[in-house]
C-alpha cells in the first residue's frame, strides 16, 4: 500500500481543511512530519489509520472524539484518502459521528457516521464505487485490499506513539496471529485442523463401535463374545426339542381336524334333510289356494271369447260421451266470441274523440320544437353571463388577496431588516468572544495539568520521605549485620587457634611453628562458628547492602522526578500569567461563561445571516406581487365587459320564450310527452279497430265449429246403441252369471300368464321336494346325528397345544438366529475397529505433531512460522548491530515455556558485550526503539522477499528518536536510507531538532491559538 493523498476537514487540532500530496514528496521518499509537541504529528497517522479502519492509530481516541473545538459548526468533519496497492488505485472517506447544524430552524442533529470506497481509473478519478455508506462494509473491504486488520497495520505499517514496541514484546500466539496474516500460511492452521477433525472423528468412530460392540453383548446378558458361542450352543439344542414338539402338535391337530370335518359334513346332509321336510309341510299347506288359482285360470279363458266384443262396446260409449263433451265446449265458446263482439262494437264510439286529441297534439308538437330552438341559445347566452360574472367575481376576489399579501409583505420586512440590524449588533464582539474561549480553554488544560503536576509533587515529597526512611532503616540492618559478620570472622579464626591447641602432642612439633615444647596450648573459651554460619551472615550482608544500594537509587530517581515536577509546575503557573492564582473551577466558571457569550455570537451570526436570507426572499416577493397584482386588473377590467355583453343577448332572448319553457330539459321532457300520448292515441285507435275485426272473425269460426258436432251426434248415438246390443247377447251366450262376474275375470286376463306359472312353479316343487328327501335318506342310511360341540372343543384344544408349541419353537429358532447375526455384526465390527485403529495411529499421531500435542508444544503452523521468523530475525539483526554499534542481536527463544502456553515465537536479545542472553523486555527505551526498528523493517524485507500476496511499500514511525544518542540517531537514519533505496516510502514523526537538520524533506506542522494547519517544506 503506497498513499497518494490525504485530505481532512475539521480533524484534531486541524480547523479547515488540509490536504497533504505525497506524490509531490517524490518518489520513496525519505520525509519528516516536524511540529511542537501537541501541535498535531500523530493526527496525520490517526487521519489515515481512521480513514482505513475507522479508529486512530493510539485507539484512545474514537473517530466521535477527533472534531476539531475550532472549527465552525457547518463544517463537516471528514477524511479522504487515496492510496495504491499494486497496480489498482482505492479512495476511501469517512465521516464520524457528530453533531451539525439543522438544516431547517435552530438547534442541532446528530450526524450518523458514513464510509465510501471508490476504485479510481488512471487519472485518479473515481471509476467505481464499492461502498456505498455502510461503515461494517467498509471496514470489512479495506482489510480484504490490504490483508492486514488494524492491530496489523498498527504494528506493521504505522508504528505509533506508544504501540512501538508491542512488534518486538508480543508474545508466541499474538506474533503468530500477526506473521500468519502476513505470511499467508493460513493453509497449514487449515491442515492442523483437518488433521485434528479427522482424529476426533476416529476417534468417536472407534468409541461408537465399542459402544455397539457393548450394546450387543447387553442385548443378550452376555460379558464378553467368548460367551456367544456358549450361548449358541444351548440355543440350537433347545430349538432342536422344540421342533419336534411342534411336528407332534401339528399331526394331532391335523388327526382332529379331520375328525371334525367329517362330521360337520354329516350334520349337513342331517340340516338338508331337516329343511326339506319342514319344505314339504309348507307345500302342503298351500294345496288350496293352488285349486283356487286352478278356477280364477279358467274363468280367465272364458272371459277371453267375448273380450272383443266387450272392448267395442266400451270404445262406443266413450266416443258418443267425447262428441257430447265438445258440443258443450263449443257452445261455451261461441257465446264468448258473442260477447267480445258486443264488447268491441261498444268500444267503437271512442274513436272521433281520439282523432281530435290527436290534431291538437301534432300542433303542440310543432310549437315545442320551435322553442328547442330557442331555448338553447338563450340558455348559452345565460350560461356565458354567469361565467363571466363567475370569472369576474374570482378575478376581484384574488385582487384584493393580493394587495392584502402585498401589504403582509412590506410588513414584514420592515421586521426582517430591524431584526438583522438588532442581529448584526450583538455579533460585534464574535471574534474577541472566539478569542477568549480558546486561551480560557487553554488556561483549564494548563490548569488541569497544574493540578495533577501539585499532586504528583506531594507524592514525590511522600514518597522521598518514605525513601529516607526506609533508606535509614536499611544502613541501620546494613551495619548490624556488617557487624555479625565481622564478629563471626574473628571468633571463627580464634576457634582455629583452640583447634589446633587440641590436636598438638607432646614431642611432636607444632605445624605452625614447628616446636616440640607446648608449655602453655590456648584454651577454647567461646563456640567456633563453621564456614556456613559465616556464608550465611556475609550473604545477609549483601542483601542488605543490595537493599540500601536499590534504595539510594531510587531516592535519587524520585528526587529528580520530584526537581521535573517542580519545573513543570513553575512552567504550567508561567503560562497561566494572570489566571495562576485562580483554581481549576473558577477557570472553567469562567470558561464556561466566555463559551455561553460566544454561542450567543455564533446564534446571533446564523440569526443574522438568515435574516438576510429572508430579506432577499421577501423582496422577491414583494416584486413577484406587484406584477401578478397589474396583470389581476386587466383580467378584472376583461371580465367586467363580457359580463355586460353577455346579460345583453339573454334579455333579447328571453322576450320570445315564455318563461316556463326557458330550460331546454322541460322543453324536451314536453316534446317527449306529446309525442308519447300522440304515439298512445293512434295506438288506441287502430287497437279498437282491430279487436272488431279479431272478434268478429272468432264469432264466425265458433258458430261454424259448433254447427259440424251437432250434426256428427245423431250418428255416434246410433253406432253406440248398436255396440252395447251385441255384448249383452254374447254375455248371455257365455257361463258368466252376470256382467260383474265377466269384468272380475277380464281385468284378470293380463294375471294368467303369471298364474300358470305359479301353478307349474308348484308341481315341480313338490315333485323335486319328494325326490331329494328320499336321496339324503339313501345317503345318511344308519349314521346317528353327530355331536359338533364337542368335536369343536376337542380341536380348539389342539389347536391351543399347536400354537404354543409352534410359538416356543419360532421363538428358539429368533434366539438362533439373532445369535447368529449378532455374531456376524460382532465380526464386522471386530473388522471394522481394527482398520480404524491402523488409521488413528496414522491420522491421531500426524494431528498430535501438527497441532503441537508434544513435548515441544509447536505446532505446524508455528513451526512454519518459526523458520520465517529466523529470516526475519536474519534481516533484523544485521541491521541491530549496526545501529547498536556490534552490541545486540535478535534470536529466537528455543526453550519451551512455562505450563501450557504457547511457545515457539518468543524473542530474545543477545548482549555481545557480556555474552549473555536476555529478554527483550529488559532492552532500555533507546535500545528497545532501535530493536523495534530493526524488527520492523527485517519484517519488511522478508515479507517482500517470500511474495507473501501483502507489500508493505511504506512505513510510518511516531517518536521514539528521541530516546537516541546522536551517534544511534545516525547510524537509525542510515539504516532508513538504506531501505529507502530499496523501495519505500518512511515517514518519520519526531520534533527532534538533529532529525530537522539531516532531512529536508519535511511536512511542518503550525499551530497558533486558531488551530494547526499543514505547511510543506520547500522542496
Amino acid at each position: 500500500m503506497t498513499p497518494i493523498q490525504l485530505s481532512f476537514t475539521a480533524f484534531g487540532p486541524f480547523p479547515k481543511n488540509e490536504v497533504i500530496n505525497f506524490k509531490s514528496l517524490g518518489k520513496n521518499p525519505l520525509f519528516l512530519i516536524n511540529g511542537p509537541t501537541g501541535a498535531g504529528k500523530t493526527t496525520i497517522l490517526d487521519a489515515m489509520s481512521f480513514a482505513l479502519y475507522g479508529k486512530t492509530t493510539g485507539d484512545e481516541r474514537g473517530g466521535d472524539q477527533m472534531r476539531c473545538d475550532l472549527a465552525a459548526a457547518d463544517t463537516l468533519t471528514e477524511v479522504v484518502f487515496s492510496f495504491h496497492i499494486g497496480n489498482a488505485s482505492y479512495r476511501m472517506r469517512r465521516v464520524p459521528d457528530q453533531p451539525r447544524p439543522k438544516a431547517r430552524g435552530e438547534g442541532f442533529t446528530q450526524q450518523s457516521s458514513e464510509a465510501q470506497l471508490w476504485q479510481l481509473d488512471e487519472q485518479g478519478e473515481p471509476q467505481k464505487l464499492l461502498v456505498s455508506s455502510k461503515v461494517t462494509q467498509a471496514n470489512h473491504a479495506i482489510q480484504q485490499l490490504l490483508g492486514l486488520s488494524v492491530d496489523q497495520f498498527r504494528q506493521v505499517m504505522v508504528l505509533p506513539q506508544g504501540q512501538f514496541r508491542k512488534l518486538l514484546t508480543a508474545g508466541s500466539a499474538e506474533r503468530e496471529k500477526i506473521f500468519s496474516q502476513l505470511f499467508q500460511t493460513g493453509i497449514y492452521a487449515k491442515l492442523e485442523e483437518a488433521l485434528k477433525r479427522q482424529a476426533l472423528e476416529l476417534n468417536r468412530e472407534l468409541e461408537s463401535i465399542n459402544d455397539s460392540r457393548q450394546a450387543l453383548l447387553r442385548q443378550h446378558d452376555l460379558e464378553h463374545t467368548s460367551a456367544l458361542g456358549v450361548a449358541l450352543d444351548a440355543a440350537d439344542s433347545h430349538r432342536h426339542q422344540m421342533h419336534l414338539a411342534n411336528l407332534y402338535a401339528q399331526a394331532a391337530f391335523s388327526s382332529a381336524e379331520k375328525v371334525l370335518t367329517r362330521a360337520e359334513q354329516l350334520a349337513a346332509t342331517y340340516a338338508q334333510l331337516d329343511t326339506l321336510i319342514t319344505k314339504r309341510e309348507a307345500l302342503n299347506e298351500q294345496s288350496s289356494l293352488i285349486e283356487q288359482d286352478k278356477i280364477k285360470l279358467n274363468a280367465i279363458e272364458r272371459a277371453k271369447s267375448i273380450a272383443a266384443v266387450y272392448q267395442h262396446q266400451v270404445s262406443a260409449q266413450a266416443s258418443l260421451a267425447a262428441i257430447r263433451e265438445r258440443l258443450a265446449k263449443a257452445k261455451t265458446h261461441t257465446e264468448q266470441a258473442t260477447i267480445e263482439f258486443q264488447r268491441a262494437q261498444t268500444r267503437q264510439a271512442d274513436i272521433p274523440a281520439l282523432q281530435d286529441r290527436v290534431c291538437l297534439t301534432q300542433e303542440q308538437i310543432q310549437k315545442l320544437e320551435r322553442y328547442s330552438a330557442l331555448v338553447n341559445d338563450f340558455q348559452s347566452a345565460q350560461s356565458l353571463y354567469q361565467e363571466s360574472s363567475l370569472q369576474f367575481a374570482e378575478a376581484s376576489t384574488q385582487r384584493e388577496q393580493k394587495r392584502a399579501s402585498l401589504t403582509s409583505s412590506v410588513e414584514s420586512l420592515d421586521q426582517w431588516v430591524a431584526y438583522q440590524k438588532q442581529q448584526s449588533q450583538l455579533t460585534e464582539g464574535l471574534s474577541a468572544a472566539q478569542q477568549r474561549v480558546f486561551e480560557l480553554t487553554a488556561a483549564v488544560e494548563l490548569a488541569q495539568k497544574r493540578d495533577i503536576l501539585e499532586k504528583q509533587r506531594n507524592d514525590c515529597k511522600a514518597r522521598l520521605d518514605e525513601s529516607r526512611s526506609a533508606g535509614l532503616r536499611f544502613k541501620a540492618e546494613f551495619d548490624e549485620c556488617e557487624s555479625a559478620a565481622t564478629r563471626l570472622e574473628r571468633d571463627w579464626h580464634l576457634g582455629q587457634a583452640a583447634i589446633l591447641s587440641k590436636s598438638l602432642i607432646p614431642g611432636e612439633p607444632c605445624p605452625v611453628c614447628g616446636s616440640q615444647d607446648h608449655p602453655s596450648p590456648q584454651p577454647s573459651t567461646i563456640e567456633v562458628p563453621t564456614q556456613e554460619q559465616i556464608k550465611e551472615a556475609r550473604l545477609q550482608v549483601s542483601l542488605k547492602d543490595q537493599n540500601l544500594t536499590q534504595e539510594r537509587s531510587n531516592y535519587r530517581f524520585i528526587n529528580k522526578e520530584l526537581d521535573k515536577c517542580i519545573n513543570d509546575l513553575s512552567e504550567c503557573e508561567e503560562k497561566l500569567k494572570d489566571n495562576a492564582v485562580l483554581s481549576l473551577k473558577d477557570i472553567e466558571s469562567k470558561l464556561s461563561e466566555a463559551e455561553k457569550q460566544h454561542q450567543v455570537g455564533q446564534q446571533a451570526d446564523i440569526e443574522r445571516r438568515a435574516a438576510g436570507e429572508q430579506i432577499d426572499k421577501l423582496n422577491q416577493q414583494i416584486n413577484t406581487l406587484r406584477a401578478e397584482l397589474e396583470l389581476l386588473e386587466q383580467e378584472v377590467s376583461r371580465f367586467r365587459a363580457a359580463k355586460e355583453v353577455a346579460a345583453a343577448n339573454a334579455g333579447k332572448l328571453s322576450a320570445d320564450l315564455p318563461e316556463e319553457y326557458r330550460d331546454s330539459s322541460v322543453v324536451e321532457q314536453a316534446l317527449v310527452n306529446s309525442r308519447t300520448a300522440l304515439a298512445n292515441d293512434n295506438k288506441a285507435i287502430e287497437d279498437i279497430t282491430n279487436a272488431i275485426q279479431a272478434a268478429y272473425t272468432s264469432l264466425q269460426s265458433q258458430s261454424a265449429v259448433e254447427q259440424a258436432i251437432s250434426e256428427e251426434l245423431p250418428v255416434v248415438e246410433t253406432q253406440a246403441l248398436q255396440a252395447r246390443d251385441e255384448f249383452t247377447q254374447a254375455l248371455k251366450a257365455s257361463s258368466f252369471d252376470n256382467e260383474e262376474a265377466f269384468k272380475e275375470a277380464y281385468q284378470a286376463i293380463d294375471s294368467a300368464s303369471s298364474l300358470q306359472e305359479r301353478l307349474l312353479q308348484y308341481d315341480n316343487a313338490v315333485t323335486a321336494n319328494n325326490a331329494a328327501i328320499d336321496q339324503l335318506k339313501e345317503q345318511i342310511g344308519s349314521q346317528e346325528r353327530p355331536d359338533i360341540n364337542r368335536l369343536s372343543d376337542d380341536l380348539n384344544s389342539y389347536q391351543h397345544a399347536k400354537t404354543e408349541a409352534n410359538k416356543h419353537w419360532v421363538a428358539a429358532d429368533h434366539q438362533v438366529s439373532d445369535l447368529l447375526k449378532t455374531q456376524e455384526r460382532l465380526d464386522a465390527i471386530a473388522l471394522k475397529a481394527q482398520e480404524l485403529d491402523k488409521a488413528y495411529a496414522v491420522v491421531g499421531t500426524l494431528s498430535q505433531v501438527a497441532n503441537g500435542q508434544t513435548s515441544s508444544r509447536v505446532s505446524l503452523q508455528r513451526f512454519v512460522l518459526s523458520v520465517l521468523l529466523d529470516d526475519v530475525l536474519l534481516e533484523a539483526s544485521h541491521r541491530l548491530l549496526l545501529m547498536s554499534k556490534g552490541r545486540y542481536n535478535l534470536l529466537r527463544k528455543e526453550e519451551r515455556s512455562a505450563g501450557n502456553v504457547a511457545s515457539g515465537l518468543d524473542l530474545e536479545v543477545e548482549d555481545t558485550y557480556s555474552g549473555r542472553v536476555r529478554a527483550v523486555e529488559t532492552l532500555s527505551g533507546g535500545e528497545g526503539f532501535m530493536a523495534a526498528l530493526a524488527l520492523a523493517l527485517g519484517l519488511s524485507e522478508v515479507v517482500q522477499a517470500y511474495a507473501g500476496g501483502i507489500r508493505l511499500d511504506v512505513l510510518f514511525i511516531d517518536e521514539g528518536f528521541g530516546s537516541l544518542d546522536p551517534e544511534s540517531l545516525d547510524l537509525a537514519i542510515q539504516t532508513l536510507m538504506d531501505l529507502q533505496q530499496g523501495g519505500r516510502m518512511i515517514g518519520i514523526i519526531s520534533h527532534v531538532a538533529e532529525l530537522k537538520e539531516q532531512m529536508p524533506l519535511r511536512i511542518d506542522i503550525e499551530t497558533s491559538r486558531l488551530g494547526s494547519r499543514i505547511a510543506m517544506a520547500d522542496l
